[in-house]
C-alpha cells in the first residue's frame, strides 16, 4: 500500500512540474539524439578535407545567427569544390601549365571560397580559348624566331633582337614599356601594365632602343593588313584592333571600368577620348579609330 501511495505522490510531483514519467523519458530521448546527431556532424566534419574545414569555419562565423543560409552556401561549396577538382583533373597537361601560376593565386586568395576559385578559373579557361583561337600551341611549337619574336620576359634591343613593327601579346604578360636608352634614368617612353592573359597591342618604333617585357607569355610580330577578322560583339579586358578584334560602332558598358579611344598602338599621345565610369556608359568607337582599351573587368555589348 506504502508503495502505491509513492507512486501516486511521484506522479504529482512530475504533473506539478510540467513533467510526466514519459515526458521525461522523452526529454532524455531528444537529449541523446541531439548528442548522437552533434557527434555525427563532428564526424563528418572531420573527414572533409583542410580546404573544405577552411570553409566551414569561415560561414561558421560570418552566419552564426542564420544556420539556413550558412547551410546552403556550404552545400553549394561543397559542390563547388567537387567540380573545381574535376575541372582541373580533366585539363589537358598543356592548359594545366599554361594555367597552373594563375590558379595557385586564386586558390591562395579564395581558399575558404572554392565557389569564387571555380568561377574565375572558369572565366580564365573562357577567356584563354577566345583570346587565342587565332594561334594554337601547334603554332607555337612549328613557328620560327621571325613569328614568335619574343618569348621570355626581359629587355630586348630594337634592330638587333626584335625589328621594329607592331606586336600582339598571347597568354601571361603582365607589363611592356618602349625605351630611348639602356641607362635606366628618364628611358621610358611609354609603358602600361596588363592583367594575365589580357591582350595587348604595341608598337615598337624604329627610333626606339629597347622593349622591355614581363610576363610568362609571348609577343607576336603582326601585319595589319592580313591579320585575321575576328570580330567581337561582347568584350571585356584588353587593347582591340577596330576592324579586326571589334568593328565600329556604339558600344555598352554597366560601369566599373576604364576606357580609351586609340588613334595608335604606340602609347605615346595615342588617346583620342576617355573615362572612368561607375555607371552605365555608352561609347562610340568610330571607323577611324585603330584601337580601343578596356580595363578594370569592365564588360562592353555592342549597341544594335
Amino acid at each position: 500500500m506504502g508503495k502505491i501511495w509513492y507512486c501516486v505522490l511521484l506522479t504529482s510531483i512530475l504533473i506539478i512540474s510540467g513533467c510526466s514519467p514519459s515526458s521525461a523519458s522523452n526529454s532524455k530521448n531528444d537529449y541523446d539524439t541531439k548528442k548522437e546527431a552533434a557527434s555525427n556532424q563532428s564526424t563528418k566534419a572531420e573527414k572533409l578535407p583542410p580546404r573544405l574545414l577552411a570553409t566551414k569555419k569561415s560561414l561558421d562565423e560570418m552566419y552564426r545567427g542564420d544556420p539556413e543560409t550558412r547551410d546552403a552556401l556550404f552545400e553549394a561549396s561543397v559542390e563547388s569544390y567537387e567540380k573545381l577538382q574535376a575541372l582541373w583533373s580533366e585539363l589537358p597537361q598543356t592548359e594545366k601549365e599554361k594555367l597552373e601560376d594563375i590558379n595557385k593565386k586564386f586558390e591562395d586568395l579564395y581558399y575558404d571560397s572554392p565557389t569564387t576559385h571555380l568561377s574565375m578559373l572558369e572565366n580564365e579557361i573562357n577567356k584563354d580559348k577566345s583570346k587565342n583561337a587565332k594561334i594554337s600551341n601547334d603554332d607555337v611549337e612549328n613557328s620560327d624566331d621571325s613569328t614568335i619574336n619574343i618569348s621570355s620576359p626581359g629587355i630586348y634591343e630594337v634592330g638587333k633582337d626584335i625589328e621594329p613593327g607592331i606586336y600582339i601579346s598571347y597568354f601571361d604578360i603582365t607589363y611592356w614599356a618602349r625605351l630611348s636608352n639602356f641607362t635606366g634614368e628618364d628611358d621610358i617612353l611609354a609603358n602600361d601594365n596588363s592583367d594575365p592573359f589580357d591582350q595587348v597591342v604595341v608598337e615598337i618604333k624604329k627610333s626606339d632602343k629597347g622593349f622591355q617585357t614581363n610576363g610568362d607569355g609571348f609577343w607576336k610580330k603582326i601585319d595589319l593588313k592580313t591579320y585575321p577578322v575576328d570580330i567581337q560583339e561582347n568584350f571585356d579586358n584588353g587593347v582591340y584592333i577596330v576592324g579586326k578584334d571589334i568593328a565600329p560602332g556604339k558600344y555598352k558598358s554597366d560601369g566599373g571600368g576604364y576606357w580609351a579611344r586609340l588613334s595608335n598602338f604606340s602609347g605615346e599621345n595615342n588617346i583620342i577620348a576617355n573615362g572612368n565610369s561607375d555607371g552605365p556608359v555608352i561609347v562610340e568607337i568610330k571607323k577611324t579609330d585603330k584601337g580601343f582599351l578596356s580595363s578594370n573587368n569592365a564588360t562592353w555589348k555592342k549597341v544594335k
